[in-house]
Protein backbone atom coordinates (compact mmCIF):
# COMPACT_ATOMS: atom_id res chain seq x y z
CA UNK A 1 0.00 0.00 0.00
CA UNK A 2 2.85 2.39 0.81
CA UNK A 3 4.15 2.44 -2.73
CA UNK A 4 0.99 4.10 -4.09
CA UNK A 5 1.72 7.11 -1.87
CA UNK A 6 5.47 7.04 -2.47
CA UNK A 7 7.21 10.45 -2.55
CA UNK A 8 4.04 12.38 -1.71
CA UNK A 9 6.18 14.81 0.26
CA UNK A 10 8.26 15.63 -2.81
CA UNK A 11 5.15 16.40 -4.83
CA UNK A 12 3.89 18.64 -2.01
CA UNK A 13 7.13 20.58 -2.32
CA UNK A 14 6.72 20.78 -6.11
CA UNK A 15 3.14 22.09 -5.85
CA UNK A 16 4.08 24.65 -3.21
CA UNK A 17 6.95 25.88 -5.35
CA UNK A 18 4.60 26.23 -8.31
CA UNK A 19 1.57 27.73 -6.54
CA UNK A 20 2.89 29.27 -3.31
CA UNK A 21 2.14 32.85 -4.37
CA UNK A 22 -1.45 32.07 -5.37
CA UNK A 23 -2.11 30.07 -2.21
CA UNK A 24 -0.57 32.81 -0.06
CA UNK A 25 -2.76 35.45 -1.71
CA UNK A 26 -5.86 33.32 -1.08
CA UNK A 27 -4.91 32.90 2.58
CA UNK A 28 -4.21 36.59 3.16
CA UNK A 29 -7.38 37.67 1.33
CA UNK A 30 -9.64 35.24 3.20
CA UNK A 31 -8.18 36.13 6.61
CA UNK A 32 -8.72 39.82 5.87
CA UNK A 33 -12.25 39.11 4.67
CA UNK A 34 -13.09 36.87 7.62
CA UNK A 35 -11.84 39.27 10.28
CA UNK A 36 -11.95 42.70 8.69
CA UNK A 37 -15.72 43.20 8.80
CA UNK A 38 -16.02 42.82 12.59
CA UNK A 39 -15.55 46.57 13.28
CA UNK A 40 -18.26 47.32 10.71
CA UNK A 41 -20.83 45.12 12.44
CA UNK A 42 -19.69 46.36 15.82
CA UNK A 43 -20.48 49.85 14.59
CA UNK A 44 -23.94 48.76 13.43
CA UNK A 45 -24.71 47.32 16.87
CA UNK A 46 -23.26 50.26 18.76
CA UNK A 47 -25.34 52.77 16.81
CA UNK A 48 -28.52 50.69 16.76
CA UNK A 49 -31.39 52.16 18.75
CA UNK A 50 -33.25 48.86 18.75
CA UNK A 51 -31.45 45.58 18.04
CA UNK A 52 -34.82 43.82 17.89
CA UNK A 53 -35.56 45.61 14.61
CA UNK A 54 -32.35 44.21 13.11
CA UNK A 55 -33.38 40.69 14.13
CA UNK A 56 -36.94 41.09 12.86
CA UNK A 57 -35.70 42.43 9.53
CA UNK A 58 -33.40 39.44 9.05
CA UNK A 59 -36.29 37.06 9.71
CA UNK A 60 -37.87 38.19 6.47
CA UNK A 61 -38.02 35.18 4.06
CA UNK A 62 -36.12 37.11 1.38
CA UNK A 63 -33.26 37.88 3.77
CA UNK A 64 -33.22 34.32 5.08
CA UNK A 65 -32.96 32.99 1.53
CA UNK A 66 -30.11 35.36 0.79
CA UNK A 67 -27.84 35.03 3.85
CA UNK A 68 -29.25 32.28 6.07
CA UNK A 69 -31.64 31.66 8.98
CA UNK A 70 -31.75 33.71 12.18
CA UNK A 71 -31.42 31.76 15.44
CA UNK A 72 -31.42 34.81 17.73
CA UNK A 73 -34.67 35.40 19.60
CA UNK A 74 -34.49 39.03 20.71
CA UNK A 75 -31.20 40.90 20.18
CA UNK A 76 -27.92 40.37 18.37
CA UNK A 77 -24.48 40.13 19.92
CA UNK A 78 -21.45 40.99 17.79
CA UNK A 79 -20.80 37.26 17.35
CA UNK A 80 -24.35 36.29 16.39
CA UNK A 81 -24.83 39.16 13.92
CA UNK A 82 -21.44 38.45 12.37
CA UNK A 83 -22.18 34.75 11.97
CA UNK A 84 -25.64 35.47 10.58
CA UNK A 85 -24.37 37.89 7.94
CA UNK A 86 -20.98 36.41 7.09
CA UNK A 87 -21.01 32.63 7.42
CA UNK A 88 -22.83 31.70 4.22
CA UNK A 89 -20.89 33.91 1.83
CA UNK A 90 -17.56 33.27 3.58
CA UNK A 91 -18.16 29.54 3.14
CA UNK A 92 -18.91 30.04 -0.56
CA UNK A 93 -15.63 31.92 -1.02
CA UNK A 94 -13.78 29.17 0.85
CA UNK A 95 -15.41 26.62 -1.45
CA UNK A 96 -14.27 28.58 -4.50
CA UNK A 97 -10.71 28.70 -3.18
CA UNK A 98 -10.61 24.93 -2.76
CA UNK A 99 -12.07 24.36 -6.22
CA UNK A 100 -9.27 26.40 -7.78
CA UNK A 101 -6.47 24.89 -5.68
CA UNK A 102 -7.39 21.23 -6.11
CA UNK A 103 -8.56 21.32 -9.73
CA UNK A 104 -5.39 23.10 -10.87
CA UNK A 105 -3.19 20.42 -9.29
CA UNK A 106 -5.20 17.36 -10.28
CA UNK A 107 -7.22 17.26 -13.49
CA UNK A 108 -5.68 20.43 -14.94
CA UNK A 109 -2.12 19.15 -14.46
CA UNK A 110 -3.18 15.82 -15.90
CA UNK A 111 -4.72 17.56 -18.91
CA UNK A 112 -1.54 19.60 -19.47
CA UNK A 113 0.66 16.48 -19.27
CA UNK A 114 2.41 17.44 -16.03
CA UNK A 115 1.04 14.44 -14.14
CA UNK A 116 2.39 12.12 -16.83
CA UNK A 117 5.85 13.62 -16.36
CA UNK A 118 5.58 13.18 -12.59
CA UNK A 119 4.45 9.57 -13.00
CA UNK A 120 7.63 8.90 -14.98
CA UNK A 121 9.54 9.64 -11.77
CA UNK A 122 9.61 7.39 -8.68
CA UNK A 123 6.26 8.52 -7.26
CA UNK A 124 3.19 6.58 -6.23
CA UNK A 125 -0.03 6.31 -8.20
CA UNK A 126 -1.96 8.33 -5.61
CA UNK A 127 0.84 10.69 -4.59
CA UNK A 128 -0.33 13.66 -6.68
CA UNK A 129 -3.92 13.43 -5.45
CA UNK A 130 -2.74 12.99 -1.86
CA UNK A 131 -0.40 15.97 -2.12
CA UNK A 132 -3.16 18.19 -3.52
CA UNK A 133 -5.58 17.31 -0.72
CA UNK A 134 -2.91 17.66 1.97
CA UNK A 135 -2.06 21.16 0.73
CA UNK A 136 -5.77 22.05 0.64
CA UNK A 137 -6.22 20.64 4.15
CA UNK A 138 -3.41 22.68 5.66
CA UNK A 139 -4.43 25.83 3.77
CA UNK A 140 -7.89 25.49 5.31
CA UNK A 141 -6.43 24.68 8.72
CA UNK A 142 -4.25 27.80 8.65
CA UNK A 143 -7.26 29.88 7.64
CA UNK A 144 -9.38 28.30 10.38
CA UNK A 145 -6.87 29.05 13.13
CA UNK A 146 -5.92 32.52 11.88
CA UNK A 147 -9.54 33.60 11.43
CA UNK A 148 -10.63 32.29 14.82
CA UNK A 149 -7.69 33.88 16.64
CA UNK A 150 -8.16 37.13 14.72
CA UNK A 151 -11.85 37.29 15.63
CA UNK A 152 -11.10 36.56 19.27
CA UNK A 153 -8.48 39.29 19.61
CA UNK A 154 -10.17 41.96 17.48
CA UNK A 155 -13.33 42.02 19.56
CA UNK A 156 -13.51 41.51 23.34
CA UNK A 157 -17.15 40.43 22.97
CA UNK A 158 -16.31 37.40 20.81
CA UNK A 159 -15.47 34.23 22.74
CA UNK A 160 -12.97 31.70 21.47
CA UNK A 161 -15.29 28.67 21.18
CA UNK A 162 -17.73 30.59 19.01
CA UNK A 163 -14.90 31.92 16.83
CA UNK A 164 -13.52 28.42 16.32
CA UNK A 165 -16.95 27.03 15.39
CA UNK A 166 -17.49 29.92 12.97
CA UNK A 167 -14.14 29.30 11.25
CA UNK A 168 -14.48 25.51 11.34
CA UNK A 169 -17.86 25.71 9.63
CA UNK A 170 -16.49 27.87 6.84
CA UNK A 171 -13.30 25.96 6.16
CA UNK A 172 -14.77 22.55 6.87
CA UNK A 173 -17.24 23.33 4.09
CA UNK A 174 -14.33 24.57 1.97
CA UNK A 175 -12.34 21.36 2.44
CA UNK A 176 -15.41 19.30 1.58
CA UNK A 177 -15.32 21.01 -1.81
CA UNK A 178 -11.63 20.21 -2.10
CA UNK A 179 -12.62 16.54 -1.81
CA UNK A 180 -15.61 16.97 -4.13
CA UNK A 181 -13.41 18.49 -6.83
CA UNK A 182 -10.86 15.71 -6.42
CA UNK A 183 -13.72 13.27 -7.08
CA UNK A 184 -14.95 15.30 -10.05
CA UNK A 185 -11.41 15.09 -11.41
CA UNK A 186 -11.80 11.32 -11.52
CA UNK A 187 -15.22 11.54 -13.18
CA UNK A 188 -14.56 14.02 -15.99
CA UNK A 189 -11.76 14.03 -18.53
CA UNK A 190 -11.12 17.78 -18.79
CA UNK A 191 -10.60 20.53 -16.27
CA UNK A 192 -13.27 22.79 -17.76
CA UNK A 193 -15.92 20.18 -16.93
CA UNK A 194 -14.46 19.72 -13.43
CA UNK A 195 -14.52 23.45 -12.72
CA UNK A 196 -18.00 23.84 -14.18
CA UNK A 197 -19.39 20.93 -12.16
CA UNK A 198 -17.63 22.17 -9.00
CA UNK A 199 -19.11 25.65 -9.20
CA UNK A 200 -22.49 24.22 -10.16
CA UNK A 201 -22.50 22.10 -6.99
CA UNK A 202 -21.36 25.14 -5.00
CA UNK A 203 -24.28 27.15 -6.36
CA UNK A 204 -26.65 24.20 -5.90
CA UNK A 205 -25.72 23.95 -2.22
CA UNK A 206 -26.60 27.64 -1.86
CA UNK A 207 -29.96 27.25 -3.63
CA UNK A 208 -30.89 24.13 -1.63
CA UNK A 209 -30.08 25.99 1.56
CA UNK A 210 -32.06 29.06 0.47
CA UNK A 211 -35.17 27.08 -0.41
CA UNK A 212 -34.80 24.82 2.62
CA UNK A 213 -34.37 27.67 5.08
CA UNK A 214 -37.53 29.34 3.82
CA UNK A 215 -39.91 26.44 3.24
CA UNK A 216 -38.43 22.94 3.59
CA UNK A 217 -35.98 22.16 6.42
CA UNK A 218 -34.92 18.83 4.89
CA UNK A 219 -33.33 20.55 1.89
CA UNK A 220 -31.14 22.65 4.18
CA UNK A 221 -29.92 19.53 5.94
CA UNK A 222 -29.12 17.91 2.58
CA UNK A 223 -27.05 20.96 1.61
CA UNK A 224 -23.60 21.10 3.26
CA UNK A 225 -24.02 24.87 3.41
CA UNK A 226 -27.33 24.54 5.23
CA UNK A 227 -25.71 22.03 7.56
CA UNK A 228 -22.99 24.54 8.49
CA UNK A 229 -25.56 27.16 9.51
CA UNK A 230 -27.16 24.58 11.84
CA UNK A 231 -24.29 25.09 14.25
CA UNK A 232 -26.35 28.13 15.32
CA UNK A 233 -23.07 29.89 15.84
CA UNK A 234 -22.74 32.28 18.81
CA UNK A 235 -26.26 31.27 19.90
CA UNK A 236 -26.19 27.54 20.70
CA UNK A 237 -22.83 26.52 19.15
CA UNK A 238 -23.93 23.02 18.20
CA UNK A 239 -21.22 20.53 17.25
CA UNK A 240 -23.30 17.76 15.65
CA UNK A 241 -23.25 19.24 12.10
CA UNK A 242 -19.46 18.80 12.03
CA UNK A 243 -19.78 15.03 12.50
CA UNK A 244 -21.97 14.84 9.39
CA UNK A 245 -19.61 17.14 7.51
CA UNK A 246 -16.63 14.99 8.54
CA UNK A 247 -18.41 11.84 7.37
CA UNK A 248 -19.12 13.45 3.99
CA UNK A 249 -15.47 14.51 3.66
CA UNK A 250 -14.22 11.00 4.44
CA UNK A 251 -16.66 9.29 2.04
CA UNK A 252 -15.93 11.65 -0.85
CA UNK A 253 -12.16 11.46 -0.29
CA UNK A 254 -12.23 7.65 -0.18
CA UNK A 255 -14.20 7.54 -3.43
CA UNK A 256 -11.63 9.86 -5.02
CA UNK A 257 -8.74 7.61 -4.00
CA UNK A 258 -10.59 4.47 -5.08
CA UNK A 259 -11.27 5.75 -8.59
CA UNK A 260 -7.81 7.31 -8.91
CA UNK A 261 -6.22 3.97 -8.05
CA UNK A 262 -8.16 2.07 -10.69
CA UNK A 263 -8.45 4.38 -13.69
CA UNK A 264 -5.96 5.01 -16.49
CA UNK A 265 -4.10 8.29 -16.69
CA UNK A 266 -5.95 10.78 -18.89
CA UNK A 267 -9.25 8.95 -18.68
CA UNK A 268 -12.36 9.53 -16.57
CA UNK A 269 -15.37 7.60 -15.35
CA UNK A 270 -17.44 9.48 -17.91
CA UNK A 271 -15.67 9.08 -21.26
CA UNK A 272 -15.50 11.87 -23.80
CA UNK A 273 -18.66 11.77 -25.86
CA UNK A 274 -18.36 11.20 -29.57
CA UNK A 275 -18.53 14.30 -31.71
CA UNK A 276 -21.18 14.94 -34.32
CA UNK A 277 -20.63 13.61 -37.81
CA UNK A 278 -20.83 17.18 -39.14
CA UNK A 279 -19.61 20.34 -37.49
CA UNK A 280 -22.02 22.77 -35.90
CA UNK A 281 -22.50 26.20 -37.45
CA UNK A 282 -20.70 27.55 -34.37
CA UNK A 283 -17.54 25.76 -35.50
CA UNK A 284 -17.58 27.26 -39.00
CA UNK A 285 -15.18 30.07 -38.13
CA UNK A 286 -12.86 31.30 -35.42
CA UNK A 287 -15.34 33.87 -34.05
CA UNK A 288 -18.17 31.37 -33.63
CA UNK A 289 -15.72 28.75 -32.34
CA UNK A 290 -14.73 30.98 -29.43
CA UNK A 291 -18.40 31.55 -28.64
CA UNK A 292 -19.07 27.80 -28.74
CA UNK A 293 -16.45 26.93 -26.14
CA UNK A 294 -17.72 29.68 -23.82
CA UNK A 295 -21.42 29.10 -24.42
CA UNK A 296 -22.13 26.89 -21.41
CA UNK A 297 -20.26 29.19 -19.06
CA UNK A 298 -22.18 32.20 -20.34
CA UNK A 299 -25.56 30.54 -19.82
CA UNK A 300 -24.66 29.49 -16.26
CA UNK A 301 -23.40 32.95 -15.36
CA UNK A 302 -26.47 34.60 -16.88
CA UNK A 303 -28.69 32.44 -14.67
CA UNK A 304 -26.58 33.13 -11.57
CA UNK A 305 -26.50 36.90 -12.18
CA UNK A 306 -30.27 37.07 -12.72
CA UNK A 307 -31.02 35.00 -9.58
CA UNK A 308 -28.68 37.05 -7.38
CA UNK A 309 -30.12 40.30 -8.70
CA UNK A 310 -33.62 39.01 -8.01
CA UNK A 311 -32.65 38.00 -4.47
CA UNK A 312 -31.27 41.47 -3.80
CA UNK A 313 -34.41 42.98 -5.32
CA UNK A 314 -36.55 40.97 -2.92
CA UNK A 315 -35.26 42.96 0.08
CA UNK A 316 -36.64 46.29 -1.14
CA UNK A 317 -39.85 45.82 0.87
CA UNK A 318 -38.09 45.80 4.28
CA UNK A 319 -35.42 48.31 3.35
CA UNK A 320 -36.71 51.29 5.33
CA UNK A 321 -37.08 49.43 8.65
CA UNK A 322 -33.64 47.88 8.26
CA UNK A 323 -31.81 51.14 7.58
CA UNK A 324 -33.65 53.05 10.32
CA UNK A 325 -32.56 50.42 12.87
CA UNK A 326 -29.00 51.75 13.08
CA UNK A 327 -27.39 55.20 13.10
CA UNK A 328 -24.42 53.79 11.16
CA UNK A 329 -26.73 52.57 8.41
CA UNK A 330 -28.52 55.94 8.45
CA UNK A 331 -25.17 57.62 7.87
CA UNK A 332 -24.46 55.32 4.92
CA UNK A 333 -27.83 56.29 3.44
CA UNK A 334 -29.07 59.87 3.55
CA UNK A 335 -32.42 59.18 5.24
CA UNK A 336 -33.54 62.82 5.01
CA UNK A 337 -32.18 63.29 1.52
CA UNK A 338 -33.93 64.16 -1.71
CA UNK A 339 -33.64 60.63 -3.05
CA UNK A 340 -35.56 57.70 -1.60
CA UNK A 341 -33.84 54.92 0.33
CA UNK A 342 -34.67 52.56 -2.53
CA UNK A 343 -32.85 54.76 -5.04
CA UNK A 344 -29.83 54.97 -2.72
CA UNK A 345 -29.89 51.21 -2.25
CA UNK A 346 -30.04 50.72 -6.02
CA UNK A 347 -26.87 52.79 -6.36
CA UNK A 348 -25.06 50.61 -3.80
CA UNK A 349 -26.26 47.31 -5.23
CA UNK A 350 -25.38 48.25 -8.79
CA UNK A 351 -21.69 48.62 -8.00
CA UNK A 352 -21.69 45.23 -6.22
CA UNK A 353 -23.35 43.47 -9.14
CA UNK A 354 -21.13 45.26 -11.67
CA UNK A 355 -18.05 43.89 -9.92
CA UNK A 356 -19.61 40.41 -9.91
CA UNK A 357 -20.43 40.78 -13.62
CA UNK A 358 -16.78 41.60 -14.27
CA UNK A 359 -15.73 38.11 -13.12
CA UNK A 360 -17.23 36.15 -16.06
CA UNK A 361 -16.35 38.97 -18.47
CA UNK A 362 -12.68 38.54 -17.55
CA UNK A 363 -12.92 34.74 -17.32
CA UNK A 364 -14.09 34.40 -20.93
CA UNK A 365 -11.19 36.55 -22.11
CA UNK A 366 -8.66 34.73 -19.92
CA UNK A 367 -9.80 31.46 -21.52
CA UNK A 368 -7.33 32.23 -24.29
CA UNK A 369 -4.48 31.75 -21.77
CA UNK A 370 -5.64 28.25 -20.82
CA UNK A 371 -5.97 27.44 -24.53
CA UNK A 372 -2.32 28.45 -24.94
CA UNK A 373 -1.23 26.33 -21.97
CA UNK A 374 -2.88 23.27 -23.50
CA UNK A 375 -1.29 23.86 -26.91
CA UNK A 376 -4.70 24.37 -28.54
CA UNK A 377 -3.97 27.93 -29.62
CA UNK A 378 -0.92 26.71 -31.51
CA UNK A 379 -3.10 24.19 -33.38
CA UNK A 380 -5.45 26.97 -34.51
CA UNK A 381 -2.80 29.56 -35.32
CA UNK A 382 -1.01 27.15 -37.67
CA UNK A 383 -4.12 27.50 -39.85
CA UNK A 384 -4.85 30.63 -41.91
CA UNK A 385 -5.99 32.54 -38.83
CA UNK A 386 -4.35 35.80 -37.76
CA UNK A 387 -3.47 36.40 -34.15
CA UNK A 388 -5.53 39.58 -34.18
CA UNK A 389 -8.58 37.63 -35.31
CA UNK A 390 -7.98 34.88 -32.74
CA UNK A 391 -7.64 37.26 -29.78
CA UNK A 392 -10.56 39.34 -31.03
CA UNK A 393 -12.84 36.28 -30.97
CA UNK A 394 -12.41 36.05 -27.18
CA UNK A 395 -12.27 39.82 -26.75
CA UNK A 396 -15.65 40.50 -28.37
CA UNK A 397 -17.36 37.79 -26.32
CA UNK A 398 -16.01 39.38 -23.16
CA UNK A 399 -17.27 42.84 -24.18
CA UNK A 400 -20.74 41.56 -25.09
CA UNK A 401 -20.94 39.55 -21.87
CA UNK A 402 -20.44 42.71 -19.81
CA UNK A 403 -23.27 44.48 -21.61
CA UNK A 404 -25.74 41.58 -21.59
CA UNK A 405 -25.19 40.63 -17.95
CA UNK A 406 -25.63 44.24 -16.83
CA UNK A 407 -28.99 44.29 -18.60
CA UNK A 408 -29.89 41.08 -16.75
CA UNK A 409 -28.90 42.75 -13.48
CA UNK A 410 -31.37 45.55 -14.14
CA UNK A 411 -34.12 43.10 -15.14
CA UNK A 412 -33.51 40.94 -12.06
CA UNK A 413 -33.69 43.90 -9.66
CA UNK A 414 -36.80 45.37 -11.23
CA UNK A 415 -38.81 42.23 -12.01
CA UNK A 416 -38.49 40.77 -8.49
CA UNK A 417 -38.34 44.08 -6.62
CA UNK A 418 -41.69 45.22 -8.01
CA UNK A 419 -43.32 42.23 -6.28
CA UNK A 420 -42.15 43.44 -2.87
CA UNK A 421 -42.30 47.22 -3.36
CA UNK A 422 -45.27 48.99 -4.87
CA UNK A 423 -43.56 52.30 -5.69
CA UNK A 424 -40.43 50.84 -7.21
CA UNK A 425 -38.46 53.02 -9.68
CA UNK A 426 -39.05 52.40 -13.37
CA UNK A 427 -37.19 49.78 -15.39
CA UNK A 428 -35.54 52.61 -17.31
CA UNK A 429 -33.81 53.83 -14.12
CA UNK A 430 -32.51 50.33 -13.36
CA UNK A 431 -31.19 49.87 -16.90
CA UNK A 432 -29.46 53.28 -16.93
CA UNK A 433 -27.88 52.61 -13.52
CA UNK A 434 -26.61 49.21 -14.69
CA UNK A 435 -25.29 50.29 -18.09
CA UNK A 436 -23.33 53.20 -16.61
CA UNK A 437 -20.95 50.57 -15.19
CA UNK A 438 -20.25 49.00 -18.59
CA UNK A 439 -17.30 51.35 -19.40
CA UNK A 440 -15.75 50.46 -16.01
CA UNK A 441 -16.07 46.74 -16.79
CA UNK A 442 -14.66 47.35 -20.27
CA UNK A 443 -11.68 49.13 -18.72
CA UNK A 444 -11.02 46.02 -16.62
CA UNK A 445 -11.25 43.98 -19.84
CA UNK A 446 -8.75 46.39 -21.41
CA UNK A 447 -6.32 45.80 -18.53
CA UNK A 448 -6.61 42.03 -19.01
CA UNK A 449 -6.16 42.37 -22.77
CA UNK A 450 -3.00 44.40 -22.18
CA UNK A 451 -1.62 41.81 -19.74
CA UNK A 452 -2.50 38.91 -22.04
CA UNK A 453 -0.70 40.62 -24.91
CA UNK A 454 2.36 41.78 -22.99
CA UNK A 455 2.86 39.47 -19.98
CA UNK A 456 0.24 36.69 -19.86
CA UNK A 457 1.83 34.96 -16.86
CA UNK A 458 0.69 37.88 -14.71
CA UNK A 459 -2.79 38.33 -16.17
CA UNK A 460 -4.27 36.93 -12.95
CA UNK A 461 -3.19 40.13 -11.20
CA UNK A 462 -6.23 41.82 -12.72
CA UNK A 463 -8.43 39.67 -10.46
CA UNK A 464 -6.48 41.08 -7.49
CA UNK A 465 -7.17 44.56 -8.82
CA UNK A 466 -10.86 43.64 -9.04
CA UNK A 467 -10.82 42.62 -5.37
CA UNK A 468 -9.20 45.97 -4.57
CA UNK A 469 -12.09 47.68 -6.40
CA UNK A 470 -14.60 45.81 -4.28
CA UNK A 471 -12.93 46.62 -0.96
CA UNK A 472 -12.43 50.30 -1.74
CA UNK A 473 -15.75 51.05 -3.42
CA UNK A 474 -18.04 48.91 -1.25
CA UNK A 475 -16.35 49.35 2.12
CA UNK A 476 -14.72 52.74 1.62
CA UNK A 477 -17.43 54.78 3.31
CA UNK A 478 -17.89 52.38 6.21
CA UNK A 479 -14.15 52.13 6.91
CA UNK A 480 -13.53 55.81 6.15
CA UNK A 481 -10.91 55.24 3.44
CA UNK A 482 -9.43 58.34 1.75
CA UNK A 483 -11.37 59.40 -1.36
CA UNK A 484 -8.23 59.18 -3.48
CA UNK A 485 -8.29 55.37 -3.18
CA UNK A 486 -11.73 55.27 -4.79
CA UNK A 487 -10.58 57.64 -7.54
CA UNK A 488 -7.93 55.09 -8.51
CA UNK A 489 -10.57 52.46 -9.33
CA UNK A 490 -12.76 52.27 -12.45
CA UNK A 491 -15.88 51.55 -10.40
CA UNK A 492 -15.19 54.46 -8.07
CA UNK A 493 -15.47 56.88 -10.99
CA UNK A 494 -18.90 55.81 -12.21
CA UNK A 495 -21.80 58.21 -11.71
CA UNK A 496 -23.99 57.02 -8.78
CA UNK A 497 -27.22 57.14 -10.72
CA UNK A 498 -30.02 57.87 -9.80
CA UNK A 499 -28.42 59.85 -6.94
CA UNK A 500 -26.37 61.97 -9.33
CA UNK A 501 -27.04 63.50 -12.70
CA UNK A 502 -25.56 61.52 -15.57
CA UNK A 503 -22.33 63.01 -16.89
CA UNK A 504 -20.20 61.41 -19.55
CA UNK A 505 -16.68 62.62 -18.76
CA UNK A 506 -15.55 59.63 -16.68
CA UNK A 507 -17.27 57.14 -19.00
CA UNK A 508 -15.58 58.63 -22.07
CA UNK A 509 -12.19 58.64 -20.34
CA UNK A 510 -12.57 54.99 -19.26
CA UNK A 511 -13.65 54.02 -22.77
CA UNK A 512 -10.61 55.75 -24.27
CA UNK A 513 -8.30 54.00 -21.78
CA UNK A 514 -10.01 50.71 -22.60
CA UNK A 515 -9.34 51.23 -26.32
CA UNK A 516 -5.70 52.20 -25.78
CA UNK A 517 -4.95 49.32 -23.42
CA UNK A 518 -6.72 46.86 -25.70
CA UNK A 519 -4.85 48.12 -28.77
CA UNK A 520 -1.52 47.72 -26.94
CA UNK A 521 -2.59 44.24 -25.89
CA UNK A 522 -3.44 43.22 -29.46
CA UNK A 523 -0.10 44.52 -30.75
CA UNK A 524 1.74 42.70 -27.96
CA UNK A 525 -0.14 39.46 -28.63
CA UNK A 526 0.77 39.70 -32.30
CA UNK A 527 4.48 39.94 -31.50
CA UNK A 528 5.04 37.73 -28.46
CA UNK A 529 5.76 34.00 -28.34
CA UNK A 530 3.02 31.62 -27.32
CA UNK A 531 3.21 30.29 -23.76
CA UNK A 532 4.66 26.85 -23.18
Amino acid sequence: MKHIFYNTGSIIGFILKKDKIKILIWIIALIAYGVGFIPVFQGILDTSSNSQVLVDTMKNPAMIAMIGPVFVEDSYTIGSIYANYMMVFSALIAGAMNIFIVSSNTRNDEELGRTELLRALPVGRLSNLSASLIIAFFANLILLLATAIGMYFISPDIYLKGAIIFSAGIYGYGFLFACIVSLLGEIFTNNRAVMGAGFFLLFLSYILRAVGDVSMEALSLVSPLGLVTRTENFVNDYIWPFWILLLEIILVALLSFFFAKNRDLGSGLIPERKGKSSASVFLSGIKTFAFRINRSGFLIWALVIFIFSGMYGSVFGDLENYINSSDLLKNMFNVQGVHSLTEQFISLLMVIMAIITTIPSLAFLHRIISEEHKGLSEEILTKPVSRYEYLFSFFIISICTAFILQVLVALGFWSVGRIYLENIPTLEIFIKAALLYVPAIWLMIGVSTFLIGITPRFAWLNYIFLCYNFVIVYLGDMLDFPDILGDLTPFGNVVSYPLEEITWGASILMTVLFILLSAAGFIGYRKRDLMN
